[in-house]
């Protein structure tokens, strides 16, 4: 893994009092760092503020933590959701006092950049990469399925420019 890229993160306490903390895939989308959740890539991670992990959280029945190096099997239990590429930021939504919500911004890797929601009920999310990048497939434009299993908000394609031809006869 090339751990000079992807190392990004972002830190925020959200209204519940706990400490979430978003963490790049470290460029291992070629060994899909993101979809195994032994380790801490490519995730979003929730604990305490003294450092343990909230009884809540979608692994933490597990009880196996990820804090020292990547488990050899299990799922670490600081995850609160995963599949991301490189969320460099995230936000807290202002407007919410009564529950968390955010919005994830990742780097996308060739046709799309997301936002996505997190927060509560979207514990244990799936953002889908490497698989899925965007709305699509990683890498198209063209298989955008009206349903995936990843969770995506909302996601900007680069300005392409458009020709139309209208024929009159």
């Amino acid at each position: 893994m090339n751990d000079q890229m992807h190392n990004s993160g972002d830190i925020w306490f959200g209204v519940d009092g706990l400490v979430y903390i978003s963490i790049g895939d470290g460029f291992g989308h070629r060994d899909r760092t993101s979809q195994d959740n032994r380790n801490l890539f490519g995730t979003i991670i929730r604990i305490t503020e003294d450092g343990n992990v909230p009884s809540d959280n979608p692994y933490a029945a597990e009880g196996k933590r990820c804090n020292t190096g990547p488990l050899e099997n299990g799922t670490c239990s600081e995850i609160y959701a995963s599949g991301l590429r490189n969320p460099w930021r995230f936000a807290m939504d202002p407007n919410t006092s009564d529950k968390v919500r955010f919005f994830i911004n990742d780097v996308g890797a060739s046709k799309w950049e997301d936002i996505s929601e997190g927060g509560e009920g979207f514990k244990g999310a799936n953002y889908g990469w490497p698989d899925q990048e965007g709305p699509c497939r990683n890498g198209r434009y063209d298989y955008c399925p009206t349903y995936t299993q990843y969770t995506e908000l909302f996601s900007l394609t680069p300005t392409t420019t458009t020709t139309t031809t209208t024929t009159t006869t």
